[in-house]
Formats: C-alpha cells, structure tokens, sequence
C-alpha cells in the first residue's frame, strides 16, 4: 500500500498528526493503539498517519471514519526515526505527536488539544506527561539544562510542525535522536513552550520505540550541549558522563 489516504472528513486542517511507526505489526497489537485514538472526543481533529514496514494488517473498516484522516505509507525498516523522518514529509496538522504501535494515547490528550484550540497563540511546543511502562508517571522539567541529565519521555510531546520545516531526527543515533532534537530545541529561547501537566499516553517500553542505550549520542552528547548551551553546560554533561562511568563502570563494561 504506498500512501494510501483511506478517508478524508469536511474539515479544512487538522489540529494534530500522529505519526504512527508500525513494523510488522499484528491486527492484536495494531488495533488498541487505533481505537485508543478514534475513543477521544476529539478524533476528528487528528489527522493519522501510520508509517509502516513490512507486512502490515491494515485498519478496520469502521475505524477511519473517527479521524479527519487517515493515510498508511510504505517505507524501509530503516529504523523508527527514519519513519518519523518519512512521516513528517507528509501535510501535517499544527502540531505532531509520534507513536510506537504499542503505545497508547489517553484521555488526557483531549484536554490538551481543548486548550490548544481555544487559545489563539499557540505555543511551538507543548510538553506533558506520560506514563512509562516499569517506571511510573514521567513528566519534563522546565529547568534550563535539565534535558541534559535526562531525556523526555517522546510520547509525551507535541510537536509544532513548524519545527520540522527545515529540520529531520538524525537517523545515526538508533535510540535517542529525539533527545539530540529536544536538546536543540529547548536552545532557543525564542520558541514559546507550554508545559501541561495532563497525562496523555502510556508507553510500552518493550516495543518498536525503545532499545538499548544509544553508545554514539552517548559519545557525542558533550559537543551537542556545548554547541546549543555554551561551554559551562558542555563542563556538567563531561562531568555527568565521568561520574556514570565511575559508578557504573564504562559502558563497554556494564551488562
């Protein structure tokens, strides 16, 4: 199927796209994450866009109609950021939220979008919380430099799409190219963020979208810091970097 649109309703723009990378998903794992989103009262001003690899078992026939769209598009096991990357060359909403398929949106996803569209300025981008799978409720710090010391939860985030418009996750970092892109979007001071503290998925940690840790960022994390946030935050991430390392034990140690 090679994008595919399956429905298209009246309404001119959608507020949000969710970006849905599947991989060789069954129906039994594919479906609760569908009929998780259609369940909101706000459906309608989702636009869904499902990333597939390889064999996909396609989308109810009743469910389409919940959503302003829904569209599936073919792409390589290039890894999941390479579907988002291949999600985010489609027409977007306002704002994007990305999905594993065995991640699940929740009712507080509805108040969120409530709020955005009853506000006229918009933020750029919209952190909340998230509940992890082994690791409880999750939510962003607004502390300047805190990404540093640990990432968001990605489920937990909306996006404006105009973030996206000259930028793309990068591909060579497997696990945490969306760490690399939040560190270097919360550089700018220019961009207006609103934090929420509505809890507005679940993320499975076993799934398509978590692995182990990335080595490389790991490497590569210090210059990133230096480059966005200036040589005294660069000093703490070689700093955090060593302390791991003497407790933990290098990487290439650790089991």
């Amino acid at each position: 199927m090679n994008s595919l649109k399956l429905v298209q309703n009246a309404q001119t723009s959608p507020l949000l796209t969710v970006i849905l990378a599947v991989k060789e998903a069954s129906s039994k794992q594919l479906n609760p994450c569908l009929w998780a989103i259609a369940a909101l009262r706000n459906s309608k001003h989702i636009n869904l866009l499902i990333v597939s690899s390889g064999t996909f078992p396609g989308v109810p026939d009743e469910c389409p109609q919940y959503f302003h769209a829904v569209r599936i598009i073919d792409t390589p096991p290039n890894g999941v950021y390479s579907a988002y990357n291949r999600g985010l060359d489609e027409k977007l909403g306002e704002y994007v939220l990305f999905l594993g398929v065995d991640d699940l949106v929740l009712p507080g996803l509805d108040r969120v979008m409530e709020y955005v569209l009853s506000i006229d300025d918009k933020p750029d981008f919209i952190p909340c919380f998230s509940i992890m799978q082994d690791v409880g409720l999750s939510g962003p710090s607004k502390i300047r430099g805190a990404l540093i010391f640990r990432n968001w939860c990605h489920q937990g985030l909306l996006y404006g799409s105009k973030l996206f418009c000259n930028k793309r996750y990068d591909v060579k970092y497997k696990v945490q190219a969306d760490h690399k892109f939040n560190l270097e979007l919360m550089a700018d001071k220019n961009h207006k963020v609103i934090y929420r503290d509505d809890v507005i998925t679940h993320f499975a940690s076993g799934g398509l979208t978590s692995t182990y840790p990335d080595l490389l960022f790991r490497a590569d994390m210090p210059t990133i810091v230096r480059n966005s946030y200036g040589v005294f935050f660069w000093l703490i991430a070689l700093a955090k970097r060593k302390l791991a390392d003497l407790i933990k034990g290098a990487p290439a140690h650790r089991d």
